[in-house]
């Protein structure tokens, strides 16, 4: 892909249960100004009747109460990004940053996909629901890890409702997820170059087929012209033939008058 991610913002709530989440911005790798932003967060099942972000590992249950989201937000400009996230959160504060300011160590678009896929299936492997603070610290930590960036903690309240830590980080987590990313990442790439060698397949199969359409058109056109061509040069001939039956008979008339006999006197 050839959009890669330049920075992550840290996000809570002020209100309810201080929700968090994160926005990833990212940037086309020859032209700077073209951004994107998108929002992600995780919440949970409310059908099961939990709250967002304080379910606890010990009250997760083998179904799935996690419900991941993305949101495109559109273009990374700071009025764009506020805007949205006013309507979807309405009060909220920044409280970290983690930047890739180097563009060789900033992870690809694709990237970024398998290792969110890979926190969704580790959080249902391990049971750990829909908890909004481990999911928005787990892919901050995995993503200054695997592409080793420090970042900015404006205040350091993640996991925290109000004064109460409700969520305390475990490197286990980040551990497992970063050592099995790059293995999914490869197994991404076969999936992915397989689809695009069946897409370039089915590409020049449309094409060879519509070359044996136009070849076949211009051939039928072809043999159309010369049909055309043929029945125009019959019909010459065969006016030709009948101006020349017609002379033939008109210099056929004085010779048969010239032999008759001449009346008698």
């Amino acid at each position: 892909m050839d959009c890669f991610l330049y920075r992550i913002d840290h996000y809570k709530c002020s209100q309810t249960v201080e929700h968090e989440f994160l926005v990833l911005h990212f940037t086309h790798w020859d032209d700077p100004t073209a951004t994107a932003a998108i929002c992600i967060d995780r919440s949970v099942n409310l059908a099961i009747g939990q709250s967002s972000g304080m379910l606890t590992q010990s009250s997760a249950s083998s179904e799935n109460l996690a419900i991941d989201m993305i949101e495109l937000i559109g273009c990374a400009s700071n009025l764009n990004i506020r805007s949205c996230l006013t309507t979807k959160f309405k009060s909220f504060r920044h409280i970290a940053s983690l930047s890739f300011p180097s563009q060789s160590t900033r992870p690809s678009a694709l990237q970024v996909a398998v290792l969110l896929s890979q926190v969704n299936q580790h959080t249902i492997n391990h049971a750990l629901g829909g908890q909004c603070y481990w999911f928005g610290h787990t892919v901050f930590k995995s993503l200054q890890t695997l592409f080793g960036q420090e970042g900015v903690f404006e205040s350091d309240t993640r996991g925290r409702f109000g004064p109460i830590p409700v969520f305390k980080p475990s490197p286990d987590d980040v551990n497992v997820i970063c050592d099995g990313f790059w293995n999914a990442h490869q197994q991404t790439m076969k999936v992915v170059e397989a689809r695009r060698s069946l897409r370039l397949e089915e590409h020049n199969k449309l094409v060879e087929r519509g070359r044996a359409d136009w070849q076949r058109e211009i051939d039928e056109r072809a043999c159309a012209d010369w049909q055309h061509e043929i029945d125009e040069r019959d019909c010459q001939i065969a006016k030709m033939q009948a101006e020349l039956e017609l002379l033939k008979a008109q210099r056929a008339v004085p010779n048969d008058t010239a032999e008759s006999p001449s009346p008698s006197s």
